[in-house]
């Protein structure tokens, strides 16, 4: 188990100050989640009591009835987790293709003034890595470094997606592939119809 953060983790983690300036790192509380023209707020409270015990407020119901999204296959993708070697993602993460997928990422999951969008992901990927080496998407929602984030309801299966096999794949690294050609890999999954189906989200 990785005790400690990387050097370039630590990096990632202070330049949330370009995000909030006068203030400590902070984690997420609320998460407004798009769906084409229609909004809604939600609570990380709502999102993990609905993780933990399966019961949604009004309003994350309402939002999945609205999204067509099912409620248990919607409360496994937040749960999911992937087992990934902490220094591992940092070398993927800090990378140039690694970055290219932080940006892209950073169209869909992305802070309120859209600033800084790279070092808030990355930031979260590693503050959920840093204690077990494990993420889930609940857990990224938790460890981003901003009180509030914007996540776009229709792309967002994609992006997660598309992260889930960079750092999910990324042990590959180990076995002679190098982390390069790993990221150029995943980084294929990008180059597609921004336009997603949205009964591909389910």
């Amino acid at each position: 188990m990785v005790k400690g953060l990387t050097f370039s983790a630590v990096a990632s983690i202070s330049a949330t100050s370009l995000i909030a300036p006068t203030a400590s790192v902070q984690a997420a509380e609320k998460v407004i989640f798009t769906y084409n023209q229609f909004g809604q707020s939600l609570s990380i409270d709502e999102l993990e009591t609905f993780a933990e015990t399966g019961k949604a407020s009004s309003k994350l119901k309402f939002f999945l009835n609205v999204s067509g999204q099912d409620p248990e296959t919607a409360r496994q993708f937040m749960t999911k987790s992937l087992k990934v070697n902490l220094r591992t993602a940092d070398k993927i993460l800090t990378i140039l293709p690694g970055e290219y997928a932080l940006f892209q990422a950073g169209q869909v999951i992305h802070t309120p003034s859209r600033k800084a969008n790279m070092q808030a992901l990355r930031s979260a990927i590693l503050l959920s890595l840093s204690d077990d080496n494990q993420i889930s998407f609940l857990e990224f929602l938790q460890k981003y470094p901003t009180s509030q984030l914007t996540v776009d309801g229709v792309r967002v299966a994609k992006v997660a997606g598309t992260i889930d096999g960079l750092i999910g794949t990324a042990e590959q690294a180990s076995d002679g592939t190098g982390p390069l050609a790993v990221a150029k890999d995943i980084l294929s999954s990008f180059i597609c119809d921004c336009q997603t189906n949205p009964a591909a989200i389910r």
